[in-house]
């Protein structure tokens, strides 16, 4: 017995998530540590707070490793 499978190309449109901050806003200056899920960086954010053009930010990337 045969069996077919019919397999349909399903298209997500990616919607952020209100805490979400735009990539261009963010810029890395250095790394300041690093642990088991991945590595923290000091950088600055701009224009996220009203008032506040440039503020002073840590950024956490995990490892890819650590996500499953």
């Amino acid at each position: 017995m045969a069996s077919f499978v019919s397999v349909r190309h399903v298209y997500a449109v990616y919607v952020p998530d209100d805490w979400e901050v735009p990539r261009e806003k963010i810029k890395i200056l250095r790394e300041i540590g690093a642990g088991t899920f991945g590595m923290v960086y000091e950088g600055t954010a701009e224009n996220l707070i009203e008032g506040c053009p440039l503020i002073r930010i840590a950024v956490k990337v995990c490892d890819v490793f650590s996500l499953s």
